[in-house]
């Protein structure tokens, strides 16, 4: 929809490359597909991503100093004219160490080779930085605790870049659905968790009322952000790359979900709301040894996930200053998770029966 940034022919040799961090990821994956103009060195740690003309794929590690790129470290800072950090931990259960290791000193880390290369920085972090003081107190889980490792990790990323003397700018996305005209994406993230068990019936209750707006942006939208930022000066800034005015709420993302499961002729599912503590001091032990460990880790992990949610809304600077042109979602945030039901939790025998 967005298509390349392109000032400059397919295969431009005046070009320096730019070192794109988790490049196997969701949105480095779909970075490359629209950096077709310029070379690229990308960064992957146990398999590389698809081949692409301009696209040189490099083992390495952001966790260890010089990137394990052992003899590469040379040639790589030598050729590099921009960085687009992408390399993070989210999982709530990795663990203080993870974190640190990975989103503080691994951003560290890559510092150290962009002023090694001159190179210009572009670090993605996140919205959710800004709820770190607003989160809501969980209890009884232990990914309460990964979920603030995870926010002061993401801090720190943050912090080591504004100190690093280098041009950058930080930008910050809110959760990530996958393409808004398809559904795909290279790894199901923590919304297709909480869309998937809501739907599906394996949701027992809901922490978050009807009316909170979750923040979340299709990884084309997203994609076209970061590619935008590979010819501008960067000011130091710090951009916001949500929905804001207009996220959906949860009714309003649970309706579109059901609506197409519906369509393939599964009834409607009703899940209640409760408030958190609520939850905390009744559902959590009361399921604990009924619901299964697997389960009783997805629901914990949405109840982590659901406390970064408040009924304050993100700013956007999606459509203005260096995002011109590409705008907030808007009504592609409907039709993604439309498309993201169909995809993934509506079973392939069902569609071929209706299609029939």
């Amino acid at each position: 929809m967005y298509g390349t940034v392109r000032r400059h022919p397919p295969g431009s040799t005046d070009l320096p490359a730019v070192l794109v961090t988790g490049a196997t990821g969701v949105l480095g994956s779909a970075l490359l597909e629209l950096i077709t103009d310029r070379p690229v060195f990308a960064l992957y740690r146990r398999q590389p991503g698809a081949a692409q003309e301009n696209v040189t794929w490099v083992r390495g590690d952001t966790s260890v100093a010089g990137l394990g790129l052992g003899d590469r470290y040379a040639e790589v800072a030598d050729r590099i004219g921009r960085v687009v950090h992408l390399a993070a931990v989210v999982d709530f259960n990795a663990g203080r160490g993870g974190f640190e290791a990975v989103n503080a000193q691994g951003t560290r880390n890559v510092l150290g080779l962009a002023r090694s290369a001159g190179a210009d920085f572009v670090h993605v972090s996140s919205s959710f930085v800004a709820r770190r003081h607003a989160a809501r107190r969980v209890t009884g889980t232990t990914c309460a605790a990964g979920r603030d490792a995870y926010l002061l990790s993401k801090v720190a990323g943050e912090q080591a870049v504004r100190d690093s003397g280098l041009n950058h700018v930080i930008l910050r996305p809110s959760l990530i659905i996958g393409d808004s005209s398809t559904g795909a994406i290279a790894r199901r993230q923590g919304l297709h968790t909480f869309i998937g068990a809501w739907v599906k019936g394996m949701l027992p209750v809901s922490v978050l009322e009807d009316d909170t707006p979750i923040d979340f942006v299709p990884q084309d939208i997203l994609a076209a952000a970061l590619c935008r930022v590979l010819d501008q000066d960067l000011d130091g800034g710090t951009y916001w790359l949500t929905a804001g005015s207009e996220s959906l709420t949860v009714s309003e993302i649970m309706k579109a979900a059901v609506d197409v499961r519906s369509e393939y002729g599964f009834a409607p599912v009703d899940v209640p709301f409760l408030p958190l503590d609520t939850v905390q001091r009744l559902i959590l032990p009361a399921f604990r040894d009924t619901f299964g460990t697997r389960n009783m880790l997805l629901f914990e992990n949405m109840v982590a996930l659901s406390s970064v949610h408040t009924a304050d809304r993100f700013r956007s600077d999606l459509g203005s200053g260096l995002f011109h042109g590409v705008m907030a979602p808007g009504s592609l945030a409907r039709q993604a998770v439309e498309r993201t039901v169909e995809r993934y939790f509506v079973p392939a025998k069902v569609k071929c029966r209706v299609a029939a």
